[in-house]
């Protein structure tokens, strides 16, 4: 299987392209009314904590035209509102406003407020709470047994349990520790043992080989990226709420680094400056990394959300419409 893989590299993976890593805004686009319509009702179905009114009122302020600005910030208030979301685009269209009155001090604040502003959804995709979720397709059933099946934590663990006969006793197969560490990466933390190790190494290596023997290459990546370079992939480093680790908050700028949260951010930093045309052929990469998330509900099973686990990850690079 690894005679079929084709790793690609490149010197200087990040120094020599610094000046990249600052996330690229197109403020100009607060004055679209139809993109600050959108937005609204974007930053509200995703429950986003961004204030598109501020740019959009600042925008107007400069602008006379304010009715070609007001139908963006009609859709995308309609956005926030679907959303539930505490997003403030009258914020932005003021700062906006003001910056296009000559106040160019504003800048770097409005790049920070539309870095904020969540991706747009696939019109096809449910609106809602939980209950609007759509069931497309159902692959077997869960086997009926008269007794509460064990999780996978518990048929796994290698914790043992006290025994008055003073015997050793694991409470499952001994193949995961998740008591008693260090908690380098948090409460979630764990260890793989023996057989449930080399299966995981299986399945990535699996993965790996199919996905390059259809024809994508693959990265190494590394697991420390720029706070810029992570920003850029729209990924917040700051703020209340942020699935980010930071290795140094007391630095600032160039100097702020950050644990990678997916091989996708290694590889777009790795695509970045390029320009696509529509006669350019997409690109297609892969790359199996280590993630770190530091977001993860209380409520969900040890295994299904960690703040560190191994990936194998697609992406392809190309012209927006291609």
């Amino acid at each position: 299987m690894l005679g079929r893989w084709r790793v690609l590299t490149r010197p200087a993976f990040l120094p020599h392209r610094r000046c990249l890593h600052s996330p690229a805004c197109d403020v100009d686009c607060l004055a679209d009314a139809n993109f600050v319509s959108s937005m609204r009702r974007n930053i509200k179905e995703r429950c986003v904590a961004v204030n598109l009114d501020e740019m959009v009122s600042v925008s107007n302020r400069v602008d006379p035209a304010m009715h070609t600005l007001s139908t963006f910030a009609l859709l995308k208030f309609k956005n926030i509102k679907e959303r539930c979301a505490a997003a403030d685009i009258d914020e932005m269209l003021l700062l906006y406003d003001r910056y296009r009155g000559g106040d160019h001090s504003l800048l770097p604040r409005l790049r920070e407020l539309c870095l904020s502003l969540p991706n747009f959804s696939h019109p096809n995709s449910p609106v809602g709470d939980p209950s609007k979720t759509r069931l497309l397709r159902l692959n077997g059933s869960p086997k009926p047994t008269a007794f509460p099946p064990k999780d996978a934590v518990t048929l796994l663990s290698n914790e043992i349990l006290p025994d008055p006969r003073k015997r050793r006793r694991l409470r499952g197969l001994g193949l995961l520790r998740c008591h008693d560490m260090v908690p380098g990466c948090g409460h979630r933390s764990y260890n793989f043992y023996g057989s449930l190790a080399l299966l995981e190494t299986a399945l990535v290596t699996f993965a790996l080989d199919r996905i390059t023997g259809a024809g994508m290459q693959q990265l190494s990546v590394p697991d420390i990226l720029p706070a810029s370079a992570i920003e850029s992939c729209g990924f917040p480093t700051t703020g209340e709420r942020t699935q980010i680790f930071i290795i140094d908050d007391g630095a600032t700028g160039s100097k702020r680094f950050c644990l990678s949260g997916t091989a996708e951010m290694a590889i777009a930093t790795f695509c970045a400056g390029r320009t696509f045309s529509p006669k350019s052929p997409a690109e297609y990469f892969c790359a199996a990394s280590r993630c770190y998330r530091h977001e993860v509900s209380n409520q969900e099973s040890l295994l299904y959300r960690t703040h560190q686990f191994t990936k194998a990850r697609t992406t392809f690079h190309s012209f927006p419409q291609l």
